[in-house]
C-alpha cells in the first residue's frame, strides 16, 4: 500500500484570538508554526512511530489515517469501487463512500473501528419516476413527478425525517418518506436544494440576460407555499447553497471574475456578504470558521477577521476540495476525493 500525506493542526482560542491589530503578528506565528509542523509530521511519518493515544482516524479513499500523525491505520475491507468519502451528517463519526461503478450503493465507514456497512441509497429518480428503498434495497414504494426530474443542477433529492424532496423541472414535489403518497406539488424555482429548518431553498442556475433578476426563494416544508425570496448578484450561475447551523451559505460559481459568498438567516436577510467564494464554514460559538479560495480565517458575523491565514496558491484551497472537521480545540483540513490531506495553518 502506497503511502499516503496527511495532516492535522490544532490551535487555541486563548492564543489566536487576537484583535485587528494583531492580526499581522498571528499570521507570521501561524506561519512559523506550520513550517515547524510541517517538519514534525514528516519526522513522525518516515519514522511510523505509533498513533497517539486518542487517534481521530478519517477517511480518503479507502485508507484509514490518522491526521495526527500522518500514519496509515489501514484500509476498508471491500471499497476498491468506492471513492469520494465525505461526512455523513446524521451520524458524527461515521463516513459515506459513494460507489463509483453502482451509484445505487454506498459504503457507511465508522471511523474508529474502519468497519464499512453496504447500504442502498434511499431512493433514485430516473425522469418522472422515483422509486424509494430501505437499506437492503428492497423497493418501498414508486410514485411520479408532474414533470421530468431536474437533474441539472442538484442537489435535486433531499429528505428530512418524513419527507422526500424531488426537484422536477419548473418546480417541486414532497413525497411521504414511508408511503410514497403525494403531499405537495409547489412550481417554481427548483435547482440546488437546501433543507434549512423549516424551509426548501432553491435557486435558478440557468444563463440569464442582463434584465433577467437571479432569485433564491424559501418554500415551507409543511405546504410548499413561498415563505420569502431574495434577489442575489447576476453571476454566471449558483455554485451551492448549504445550511450552516440557522444560516444558509450561498456562493457563486468558482469560475466567476467576480466571486461571492453570502450568509442568510431563516428570514431571508444577508447577515454577512463576502467578496470571496467560501468553500466550507463552521459555527464556532457566534463566529464563522471558512476555509475560501483566498483563505482561512475566523470571522465574526460582522466580518471582522479574528485571525486570517492566507492561501498560498495551494490549488486544493483554489479548487474546493478542502473541507474542515472541528473537534474542540483542534482543527482538521482534509480533501476528501484522492489520496491526499492536506493542512495549513
Amino acid at each position: 500500500m502506497p503511502p499516503v500525506q496527511t495532516g492535522g493542526f490544532a490551535f487555541r482560542k486563548s492564543r489566536l484570538a487576537a484583535g485587528g491589530e494583531r492580526s499581522e503578528d498571528v499570521c507570521k506565528y501561524m506561519r512559523k508554526l506550520a513550517a515547524t509542523f510541517m517538519l514534525v509530521l514528516a519526522a513522525a511519518v518516515c519514522s511510523a512511530e505509533d498513533p497517539p493515544e486518542e487517534p481521530r482516524p478519517v477517511m480518503v479513499r479507502s485508507h484509514r489515517i490518522n491526521p495526527l500523525t500522518g500514519k496509515v491505520l489501514g484500509t476498508v475491507e471491500g471499497a476498491n469501487t468506492y471513492d469520494w468519502a465525505s461526512p455523513a451528517r446524521d451520524e458524527p463519526g461515521q463516513f459515506v463512500l459513494r460507489n463509483h461503478r453502482d451509484p445505487n450503493w454506498t459504503l457507511r465507514v465508522d471511523t474508529a473501528t474502519g468497519k464499512g456497512t453496504k447500504v442502498h441509497t434511499y431512493a433514485t429518480v430516473k425522469d418522472r419516476q422515483i422509486n424509494a428503498y430501505d437499506a437492503a434495497g428492497n423497493e418501498q414504494w414508486v410514485s411520479t413527478l408532474p414533470r421530468r426530474v431536474n437533474n441539472y443542477r442538484g442537489p435535486h433529492l433531499l429528505r428530512n425525517d418524513d419527507t422526500f424532496f424531488v426537484a422536477y423541472i419548473g418546480g417541486v414535489s414532497a413525497f411521504d418518506a414511508k408511503t410514497g403518497d403525494l403531499r405537495w406539488d409547489s412550481e417554481g424555482l427548483s435547482d440546488r436544494l437546501c433543507l434549512l429548518d423549516g424551509l426548501l431553498l432553491a435557486t435558478d442556475c440557468s444563463n440569464l440576460s442582463k434584465k433577467d433578476v437571479r432569485l433564491l426563494t424559501a418554500r415551507k416544508l409543511e405546504d410548499g407555499t413561498e415563505a420569502w425570496r431574495v434577489e442575489l448578484p447576476h453571476e454566471l450561475e449558483i455554485q451551492k447553497i448549504v445550511a450552516i447551523g440557522d444560516h444558509a451559505l450561498v456562493c457563486s460559481d468558482e469560475v466567476t471574475n467576480n466571486p461571492w459568498s453570502w450568509f442568510l438567516d431563516e428570514e431571508g436577510n444577508a447577515t454577512l456578504k463576502l467578496h470571496e467564494n467560501v468553500h466550507q464554514a463552521l459555527c464556532i460559538d457566534d463566529d464563522w470558521l471558512i476555509v475560501s479560495n483566498k483563505r482561512i480565517a475566523l470571522l465574526h458575523p460582522d466580518g471582522k477577521a479574528v485571525w486570517v491565514v492566507k492561501n498560498d496558491g495551494d490549488d486544493v484551497y483554489d479548487s474546493g476540495e478542502c473541507h474542515m472537521t472541528a473537534a474542540e480545540e483542534t482543527l482538521y483540513l482534509h480533501s476528501w476525493g484522492g489520496d491526499r490531506t492536506a493542512a495549513r495553518s
